[in-house]
């Protein structure tokens, strides 16, 4: 996480590198973990959302798609996306002017506190 903190660090107007170069990490990650048969090598909700968030800073004009498959992947990885996560997506779809998912990621977020997921709930950021 270490070093996907130093890229967010990093981004600006080599943004789009730098999300690769990221994501470069996040598989070397899972491949090492994979190997190792260590768990706790795997990407985790820090990892992810440090990604979504260079993502949100990248100048590529369909970064809610990419972000989409960040967020359906960490869902596959049996990661339970947080508050920050959620967060960040209301950022993804508002810079890319989609108003639909902004609602909807809201109305997900709402949804939580019929199963007491707390860690997803909207705060005053969202």
């Amino acid at each position: 996480n270490a070093v996907l903190n130093a890229y967010a660090q990093k981004s600006g107007n080599n943004s789009k590198d730098t999300c690769v170069r990221a994501e470069n990490v996040i598989n070397r990650m899972e491949n090492l973990a994979r190997t190792t048969n260590d768990d706790d090598l795997y990407p985790d909700n820090t990892t992810y959302n440090t990604f979504l968030n260079l993502l949100v800073r990248s100048r590529e004009s369909s970064i809610y798609l990419r972000a989409e498959a960040v967020l359906t992947h960490m869902k596959k990885s049996n990661l339970i996306p947080d508050r920050i996560t959620y967060n960040v997506m209301l950022n993804v779809y508002a810079k890319s002017n989609n108003i639909d998912r902004v609602e909807a990621i809201l109305g997900q977020m709402e949804n939580y506190q019929n199963i007491e997921l707390s860690d997803a709930l909207p705060c005053k950021v969202s």
